[in-house]
């Protein structure tokens, strides 16, 4: 069966339907659950990203209010303004404030003059040791703001001050107390979770949870400065790993600020989403599993009847008759094995009544064999009769034409008014008769396959200009005006020149013959390797019923307008042949009364074929 799977058949088909559909189905409702997931669990470790930003910001903010509230409370101390107004000793202020610094958890204590030279403490300290000014000048502002970050040697001291008072509320000194922000105390900031800290002061690392970490990817801190709110969220990599991480400004009261990154590892998410996609992979190989299981044992309910079926249309092709059709199948197969063997027993039959229709159609094919042999013979002798009889009418034609123009010319004699209109006529009627005899000669030479058509490339504007100018004549004895819309950087086309004045004279020669009055219009445009001329009349019009056959030979519109303008019903015909044979096509609009437009395209030379130049005719 599993081999089965892999012929083509109806099993492979259902199968591979079934399996598709079911896949499709669940990668439909399965994948956008599983990029919803993955963004809710982004959006969840962001957000934690975030809140563990927040609390690393805080707990700097912690240990600056630490400072802050250690110096105030050290400065509202009855024994601290005691002591500076009784001129305390250096020995004196460190026996009383080490208790002090190490009840609060302090790593630097000073009591100052008021002018901030340092007079004692609860660490040794240099002679001549003052506070900074940053922080004396801030002493003046809120207690909130009285506080600078400096980078020491022990790593970045936050240090706050406070006035230290005497009973009348007079300032008679400053406390100064400090805590370093080291790597002991990020550790103890993110000790509750798995991420990283990093401070920087003027892009130097002064502070850190990771040895040696690479800032090559951090932002730095004017790009920081300019987000609303002083912090930018981006994924990183250091010391080979990928972090999600949080930067915020650190404002320092100094000359420089800071900047503080929380970097949470990148990894449980990565792994999360891993195992997210295994999931979602499990599931749709097991859904592929189950429904090609499914699928298998419905394709084999419903192959094995037809496959039976199969094997006696086989056998029904290979010429038996007498074949028993199994049946007993349910349902719609059933249904097919009762007609396939009703179907079996009316095609024996409707085979022997064929057999007998066969040889009568035998009888009646060699008879319309010699039918079309004899039509066939009967259309050569047509044309060549056509041909002969033009060759042997045109001969005597031009030598009429030829005697009855001279004899116009005066080289008989002076002719009266009288002579002169009747060889008028006598040329007129010898002209069309020629043009008829042309046009069947070009006619039977086109069926016959005798039509030489010598290509080469033709200047558009000048050929037109050329015919236009033969036909402006008969078109203002009638008032008609012809114009031109011809560009001159048309690229030339590839055709016979002659037959290609031969179909724009029929088609000029047809507007003018059926315009009363207006404008005939010759123009022409190029595209997809094609130029297309099309001559435009304001004249009668054709019917849209006419327009399915005024192509065919001999057919005008009707007989009215024969007798009315004349012709043969010819020129088209050759036109429309003649386009063929050069590789373009022919095509008409018309609405009655309104005029027509007659339109033919024909390939553009290629490239290397250098067309033959003529000198347009001087427009009359």
């Amino acid at each position: 069966m599993i081999s089965q799977l892999f012929r083509p058949g109806l099993l492979r088909r259902l199968v591979s339907r079934t399996v598709g559909w079911s896949t499709l189905a669940l990668i439909a409702f399965a994948l956008p659950a599983f990029f919803v997931s993955n963004q809710l669990i982004v959006s969840r470790f962001e957000n934690e990203a975030r809140g563990l930003g927040t609390s690393a910001d805080r707990g700097v903010t912690d240990r600056v209010a630490l400072a802050s509230n250690a110096a105030s409370t050290i400065a509202g101390l009855p024994d601290i303004s005691q002591l500076v107004q009784s001129g305390a000793s250096a020995s004196q202020f460190a026996q009383y404030l080490l208790p002090v610094k190490s009840r609060l958890r302090l790593d630097v204590l000073y009591v100052a003059s008021p002018s901030g030279a340092v007079i004692g403490g609860a660490q040794d300290f240099p002679t001549g040791l003052t506070l900074p000014d940053e922080l004396l000048r801030r002493a003046g502002i809120r207690a909130e703001e009285a506080w600078v970050i400096e980078d020491e040697k022990a790593g970045l001291t936050v240090y706050a001050i406070s006035v230290v008072r005497a009973q009348d509320g007079n300032p008679i000194g400053f406390i100064e107390s400090g805590v370093v922000i080291n790597a002991t105390v990020l550790d103890a900031i993110t000790k509750t979770s798995d991420a990283e800290m990093v401070i920087l002061l003027a892009n130097t690392i002064r502070a850190s949870t990771l040895a040696q970490p690479s800032t090559a990817g951090f932002p730095t801190l004017d790009e920081a400065n300019l987000t609303t709110n002083a912090r930018i969220t981006r994924q990183v990599e250091t010391n080979g790993q990928r972090f999600l991480g949080t930067f915020s400004v650190l404002n320092t009261h100094g000359q420089s600020d800071g900047l503080v990154a929380v970097l949470v590892p990148l990894a449980p998410l990565e792994d999360t989403q891993r195992l997210l996609g295994a999931v979602f992979v499990a599931l749709l190989l097991f859904v592929a599993l189950a429904g090609a299981v499914y699928a298998i044992r419905l394709a084999r309910s419903l192959s094995t009847p037809l496959e039976a079926l199969a094997r006696t249309t086989d056998r029904i092709v290979r010429g038996e008759r007498t074949v028993a059709v199994t049946q007993g199948a349910p349902d719609e197969i059933g249904q097919l094995q009762r007609g396939f063997a009703e179907m079996v027993r009316a095609l024996g039959e409707r085979e022997a009544a064929l057999e007998t229709t066969n040889r009568e159609l035998g009888r009646a094919n060699a008879e319309l064999g010699g039918a079309n042999i004899e039509l066939a013979r009967a259309n050569r002798l047509k044309s060549e009769f056509l041909s002969n009889m033009s060759h042997e009418l045109r001969t005597p034609l031009n030598a009429i034409i030829g005697y009855s123009q001279l004899m116009l010319d005066g080289i008989d004699g002076q002719l009266n008014q009288q002579q002169i209109a009747d060889l008028n006529r006598v040329t007129v009627a010898g002209s069309t008769l020629l043009n008829l005899i042309n046009g069947l000669l070009d006619i039977a030479k086109i069926e016959a396959g005798r039509m030489e058509i010598k290509a080469e490339a033709v200047e558009v504007d000048l050929a037109v200009a050329k015919v236009v100018d033969l036909i402006r004549p008969a078109a203002e004895a009638k008032g008609i005006r012809v114009e031109l819309a011809i560009p001159r950087d048309l690229p030339p086309v590839h055709a016979d020149v002659g037959r290609f004045d031969q179909v724009l004279t029929n088609l000029l020669a047809n507007a003018v013959k059926f315009t009363s009055q207006g404008v005939v219009t010759v123009s022409a445009t190029t595209d997809e390797g094609t130029v297309t001329v099309q001559v435009s009349d304001t004249g009668i019009g054709i019917a849209p019923d006419a327009q399915a056959y005024v192509f065919d030979e001999f057919r005008q519109e009707d007989a009215s307008t024969t007798r009315q303008y004349g012709g043969t019903g010819l020129g088209l015909a050759i036109a429309k042949k003649l386009v063929e044979l050069q590789g373009g096509r022919i095509w008409l609009e018309s609405t009655p009364g309104i005029g027509s437009t007659f339109s033919f395209c024909l390939p553009v030379a290629a490239r290397g074929i250098l067309p033959r130049m003529e000198q347009a005719p001087t427009p009359a």
